[in-house]
């Protein structure tokens, strides 16, 4: 069934999406093809624009900026989250973090209206990484537990050790010195890649 290869392939890409630009190519253009062969717009361009995302998580803001700039979005709440989670990286990468976190604020809105909660974790870490930028402490702490609630939903044990990895690295002079908590995250990360089946 069509919807649901198209759904599937969206979320292969988003699996792929933190650590991995190589298979979110490949599973972004089988999802493009898809989308072309139905003659489904909004899955082509959604495929492009997760594309665009991939490049720009992974610091490569000037290809993902070009194909942001070529593009006129249709106007559908899929499409506008992944426009503003472009263009958050790409103002992240930039050093822009007021605007950065506007974008993703943006997209949280939308994914909450959407109830597209599988997309949460990943816009909570991002928040909190940026507000990592602001020495942000308690609204930082406060995402990055956010999007491990959502991870643990998930089973998303990657993201869950992630987690634990960042805020290990917050407490242990990232924004303060408290090395207490940094190594609560550090081993309970370690306990949850032992755990986890990857």
């Amino acid at each position: 069934d069509r919807l649901n290869s198209s759904a599937i392939l969206q979320e292969i890409v988003d699996y792929y999406q933190t650590d991995n630009i190589d298979s979110v190519k490949k599973y972004a253009d089988i999802l493009r093809d898809l989308g072309r062969k139905n003659s489904d717009l909004i899955v082509e361009q959604l495929s492009t624009l997760k594309w665009a995302r991939a490049l720009a998580y992974f610091n490569h803001s000037d290809s993902a900026e070009h194909i942001l700039s070529g593009m006129d979005v249709e106007e559908t709440p899929s499409l506008s989250i992944e426009h503003s989670l472009v263009a958050g990286l790409l103002n992240r990468n930039r050093r822009n973090y007021d605007v950065s976190l506007t974008n993703f604020y943006e997209a949280l809105a939308t994914i909450r209206q959407q109830n597209l909660n599988r997309m949460l974790p990943f816009v909570y870490a991002e928040i909190a990484h940026i507000l990592t930028q602001n020495n942000d402490l308690e609204n930082t702490k406060k995402y990055y537990l956010y999007a491990f609630s959502e991870a643990q939903k998930n089973k998303d044990f990657k993201l869950l050790v992630n987690i634990c990895y960042r805020l290990c690295r917050i407490y242990n002079g990232g924004i303060i010195v408290n090395l207490d908590s940094s190594i609560h995250y550090g081993e309970w990360g370690m306990r949850i890649a032992k755990e986890a089946v990857y």
